[in-house]
């Protein structure tokens, strides 16, 4: 964990923060149509907020030596057993009484439902970074204030990322 921690604060010069103006591509690769459902998921750069698809990641890094991504893998939730004991052809659960998207006696939209998981990895390597392993690296890092009540460390909580000075 210290040779992590080491690692992130070497890299940390080359992250920046978006501001109110900046556009973060985190739905689509800027060289091809890889998104975060694909294989490999999307990887943003932290310094320019560009997508890239696995494949494209490494020659980002290599031009430009960025070391900090971060990777998102999005996966679709599992449908529930009703849902996967109805047929393609059998008709909607209630018959819509108005031709009407989304509102009571309308079609019934459901939305896709799904599990999104964030890490920061570091090149070269793919050396992964969990948000736990951010999270205690944070608390070690950082001095927590026992003059904020709400401070869930102060309490004995887990770090929430407000009650740090």
């Amino acid at each position: 964990m210290t040779e992590v921690s080491e690692i992130l604060m070497s890299v940390l010069s080359t992250i920046r923060v978006p501001r109110p103006g900046d556009r973060v591509h985190k739905d689509e690769c800027a060289f091809s149509f890889s998104s975060p459902e694909s294989e490999g998921g999307l990887y943003v750069c932290m310094n320019s907020f560009l997508g890239y698809g696995s494949k494209y990641v490494d020659r980002h890094h290599a031009k430009t030596g960025q070391k900090a991504y971060l990777h998102i893998t999005r996966t679709r939730k599992t449908q529930k057993e009703e849902d996967l004991n109805s047929g393609s052809g059998d008709p909607p659960k209630k018959k819509p009484t108005r031709l009407a998207i989304g509102i009571e006696g309308g079609f019934d939209v459901e939305q896709e439902q799904y599990d999104e998981e964030f890490k920061v990895v570091l090149f070269p390597g793919r050396q992964e970074v969990t948000l736990d392993d951010l999270a205690s690296i944070a608390t070690r890092a950082l001095p927590v204030s026992p003059f904020i009540p709400s401070c869930p460390l102060a309490r004995g909580g887990k770090y929430s990322g407000g009650c740090v000075l």
